[in-house]
């Protein structure tokens, strides 16, 4: 983070006043600002020159008691410079991501406020969400627990639970720890949707965004689906367990080996199964669904003991099959049956005499046939 400017900049006719600057990048800033309302609101909000030793007051008992200001008073102000656009891709980018904000509302998501054009600029004014990414939390101390993990995967699940469920679904195609932010209660928000997809294949073709290490493979391709975010997921959660970045893992062939990244002690068995689902290279392979992936963390009833008290939340009922899943189950109930069909002509043939006392009994027989053949007939 910078400094706060000598001079702050003030924009849209003085409602928004920039504090500092967050985050750059080649084509623009985020800058955390001061939403000081709409022009009317100040003109009635102008403090009257009997009240200013009351305001100083109440200044200097804030200061004293270093009180933070209201979450609400702050947004965070994306800027996109037109001017160092590369392509008109990048610039549809921009407004898709404006356009996406408008319409979500979701706890862990960021609060879309609103996005307007000044000085050749685009800008886009959402809620700041309070915390720490988890990039600067890996960079200060490293790893989180895998409670907190757990956690993360729960609050970001939910969040592309409802992205995932929008119709169209809404890809986020950049998850990572930079885009994680843990909020001071413990709480996980998934921010920055300057990369989204809010269809599987738009007209024109797609743009391959996304961060190396953490996109999923099929993306490189220009193929982003639901599925690569899982997978953005996947990476992130093993980062902060290892404080590696992906590619420095053990990988097996095109993938990465969770079970040999992890350490074997103090890794749950379930959260080496989810994240091994949710980072298959083939996208075909890799779970459907957060909630699939989710459900390897939550324990069985089979296997939980039993407990007096109220009775817990119902399970969740079973994901109907899709048809490309029932006519892989078709397929693999058939060679079952032809594999159980050739086992037991095997084990009837081993249970048959050798060939030569047979053939001798055979012979046997037919010696004894015709002579009772030849006695019949006298």
């Amino acid at each position: 983070m910078s400094e706060p400017p000598a001079h702050p900049k003030e924009l849209k006719d003085g409602r928004y006043t920039l504090l500092r600057r967050l985050g750059e990048g080649s084509q623009g800033e985020t800058y955390e600002a001061r939403d000081n309302g709409r022009a009317d609101e100040r003109e009635r909000q102008r403090p009257r020159p009997e009240a200013l030793v009351e305001d100083w007051n109440k200044f200097v008992a804030r200061a004293r008691s270093s009180e933070v200001p209201r979450s609400s008073e702050l947004v965070a102000i994306k800027c996109f410079r037109v001017n160092r656009a590369k392509s008109w891709k990048d610039v549809e980018l921009a407004e898709r991501e404006a356009k996406t904000l408008a319409s979500l509302d979701h706890p862990h998501l960021p609060k879309y406020i609103e996005h307007f054009e000044e000085d050749g600029a685009l800008y886009l004014v959402m809620e700041k969400v309070e915390g720490e990414s988890l990039a600067s939390i890996r960079a200060r101390k490293g790893t989180l627990s895998v409670a907190e993990v757990t956690r993360m995967l729960e609050d970001i699940g939910g969040a592309l639970r409802y992205l995932h469920g929008r119709a169209p679904f809404i890809v986020h195609r950049d998850v990572k720890p930079g885009n994680v932010i843990r909020r001071p209660d413990g709480s996980y928000a998934l921010v920055d949707f300057g990369a989204v997809r809010d269809r599987l294949k738009p007209a024109g073709g797609s743009t391959v965004v996304g961060t190396f290490g953490y996109m999923a493979p099929e993306q490189f391709q220009g193929r982003a689906s639901p599925k690569s975010d899982l997978y953005g997921l996947g990476a992130t959660a093993l980062a902060m367990l290892t404080g590696c970045e992906p590619e420095d893992l053990p990988h097996e062939g095109l993938g990465i080996d969770v079970a040999r990244a992890l350490p074997k002690s103090g890794t749950p068995a379930p959260l080496v199964r989810a994240l091994t689902a949710m980072l298959q290279p083939d996208p075909d392979r890799r779970v459907d669904s957060v909630d699939d992936a989710l459900a390897f963390l939550r324990p069985k009833a089979s296997n939980e003991p039993k407990r007096s008290g109220p009775p817990g939340p119902p399970p969740e009922p079973r994901r109907k099959l899709t048809r490309r899943e029932k006519r892989e189950l078709r397929h693999l109930q058939r060679r079952q049956e032809r594999d159980e069909r050739r086992r037991r002509r095997a084990a009837a043939r081993g249970r048959r005499p050798p060939f030569v006392p047979r053939l001798f009994a055979k012979l046997g027989l037919l010696i004894a046939l015709i002579a009772v053949w030849i006695a019949v007939g006298i």
